[in-house]
């Protein structure tokens, strides 16, 4: 008796490991699916675009190395010009770097200060439209 019931306690024991393994087997088709998809150029492209645009840190560090590109380069411009002399060149390109570097470093205040700005110029340009059209209308 201990006979039949060893090998039948066998024969399920390789039933459940054979359904396991099948189990196994297609959670491993449908993972390696994925990776696939996932690494297709196309894919990682649009991964990596939307990790980009979502991250807040990486937007603020993009917003301050683009206010402090354009800052460096206008008072470059401003200071300077465009020479030839090789010396103002070479003063411009050290005052570009520097002014550069610190608005980089400061771009947040320098972005709240621009909004502060323009809020002020649009409110002074709408008040301005309503007291000429007020004064059309009074006269």
């Amino acid at each position: 008796m201990s006979k039949v019931n060893s090998s039948d306690s066998l024969a399920r024991a390789i039933s459940l490991l054979e359904i396991k393994r099948e189990e196994e087997l297609h959670d491993l088709k449908s993972q390696f699916q994925i990776t696939y998809e996932s690494l297709k150029p196309m894919n990682v492209l649009k991964n990596t675009w939307k990790e980009i645009t979502e991250s807040p840190s990486i937007k603020t560090g993009i917003s301050g190395t683009a206010v402090g590109i354009a800052s460096g380069y206008i008072a470059k411009n401003i200071l300077f010009g465009f020479t030839k002399n090789p010396i103002k060149k070479l003063a411009g390109i050290a005052i570009q770097a520097l002014v550069t570097n610190l608005a980089a470093n400061n771009s947040g205040n320098i972005i709240q200060s621009a909004r502060q700005l323009i809020n002020l110029v649009s409110s002074k340009i709408s008040h301005s439209k309503k007291d000429f059209s007020e004064s059309e209308i009074n006269d």
